[in-house]
């Protein structure tokens, strides 16, 4: 029995070739070249664009008045008030339970009256608390217009803005947001007698007031509202690692005066980068017809040629006894 032959073919039949998939059908070859956004490397980014952001002198000048100005005003209020407050926070640590057993653990090791260090540096760590929360809510209600403005024009002059977000928004969302960690930092503040809960607690309220608060601010100029919701459901991993990496920096003392101002300055970089991102990908998408969002299943498979009815045409006489 001789082999079928192609139509016009001559000669011994060649080695048949594994079929190519058809580029036109493959959805995903026919977008363009979208660089990948991985959350971390978007994250560490925004962290390097945010230092180098952070050097402009407008922004330093952003970065310690209002630190300052909430430093001022508790510093003042705590004078004030320091009487008040330290006997209340005595009386408050000495009618628990878990303050007892704490004294009773450093009696143990010969160490006598800890109570009477410990209520002075809770009252100044609460203070020093409460400046750099209130610092957070006048860099997203007051200063923040400023760094988005400025980071938007010198790295995102084509990004149309959408005014998605608005003053009233940035404040009720600031109020709101403060008034939570308050309430928060201060049902967990007896726990803070343990060494690990003392840096856990300010760390974690920190970090989650510094997500909610600024990410918002990022892109209330430049995002739809439809698309703010959109970024903070596809990064949210990437919002809260910005939030509790800045906020650990509250911890290296020469930072904190300008931690709240870099904050502001990474959370733009990261959103409006994001942003930039989404439009992209749905601008790309839109023009391929194709809905924008994640592939159904099986979709983007390659398309092979058809065997049947389609493909290279055989010839009636191909097969010969």
């Amino acid at each position: 029995m001789s082999r079928p032959t192609l139509l016009g073919a001559t000669g011994p039949a060649k080695a048949e070739r594994t079929p190519r998939p058809n580029p036109s059908c493959d959805v995903r070859q026919r977008l363009p070249n979208i660089p990948l956004n991985p959350p971390m490397k978007s994250v560490a980014t925004a962290l390097v664009r945010g230092v180098l952001t952070q050097l402009h002198p407008r922004m330093l000048w952003l970065a310690i008045w209002p630190f300052l100005a909430a430093l001022v005003l508790w510093g003042t209020l705590g004078f004030i008030f320091r009487e008040p407050v330290l006997e209340a926070l005595h009386d408050l640590l000495f009618g628990l339970e878990l303050t007892h057993w704490v004294e009773a653990t450093f009696r143990l090791f010969g160490i006598e009256g800890v109570l009477v260090v410990i209520v002075p540096i809770l009252y100044g760590t609460l203070l020093l608390a409460l400046a750099i929360v209130t610092a957070l809510f006048i860099i997203g209600t007051v200063a923040m217009p400023a760094v988005v403005e400025h980071i938007a024009q010198r790295n995102y002059p084509r990004l149309e803005r959408k005014s998605g977000g608005s003053l009233t928004g940035s404040i009720s969302n600031a109020l709101a947001s403060t008034g939570l960690c308050v309430v928060g930092w201060i049902v967990t503040m007896p726990l803070w007698l343990l060494l690990p809960m003392a840096i856990l607690f300010p760390w974690f309220w920190w970090g989650w007031l510094t997500k909610r608060i600024l990410r918002y601010d990022a892109l209330a100029a430049h995002a739809s509202p439809e698309e703010r919701h959109e970024l903070y459901r596809r990064h949210r991993t990437g919002f809260a690692v910005l939030g509790f990496g800045v906020a650990a920096l509250n911890f290296v003392p020469p930072l904190f005066f300008i931690v709240p101002i870099y904050s502001g300055i990474v959370f733009t970089h990261f959103g409006l980068r994001a942003l930039e991102a989404l439009r992209a990908e749905r601008a790309a998408a839109g023009g391929l017809g194709v809905p924008a969002g994640p592939e159904p299943a099986g979709a983007g498979a390659p398309a092979w040629p058809s065997t049947r009815g389609e493909g290279i045409p055989l010839a009636p006489s191909q097969f010969s006894q």
